[in-house]
């Protein structure tokens, strides 16, 4: 992984290993710590792929990230409004069962009943 910015490093994990999967299989990664500069609401673009046990590169995707709003942030404020309300909710409800999703709260890898507890918890 290599981020876009000068001013911006992917400092852990700099090397994922995932090991094999079978064809459209999935495997879940993370989390992974970025650290930048940049201003809030500068993009972020890190340029993932994989390569074989031999080094021969495949299947190279870009994914741009949005650099968030200075400041701390509410566990549980998905839209970054401030308040944890039933916005919230409702992108945490539409990401219910995804693996990584961004409503995974607590980062442990699936959006589920642990990330909604957060969320009523830091609620209002």
């Amino acid at each position: 992984m290599r981020a876009s910015a000068s001013k911006t490093t992917v400092s852990s994990p700099t090397l994922i290993d995932i090991s094999p999967t079978s064809y459209a299989g999935t495997v879940a990664v993370g989390p992974i710590h970025v650290i930048s500069a940049l201003p809030p609401g500068n993009p972020i673009t890190l340029i993932i792929g994989f390569h074989s046990l031999t080094f021969h590169p495949c299947c190279f995707r870009e994914i741009t990230f949005i650099v968030p709003p200075s400041g701390t942030t509410v566990p549980g404020d998905l839209n970054d409004d401030g308040i944890v309300n039933a916005a919230d909710l409702a992108m945490l409800l539409a990401e219910w069962g995804i693996s990584n999703g961004a409503a995974d709260i607590n980062g442990d890898g699936n959006v589920n009943a642990a990330d909604l507890a957060i969320m009523l918890a830091n609620w209002g």
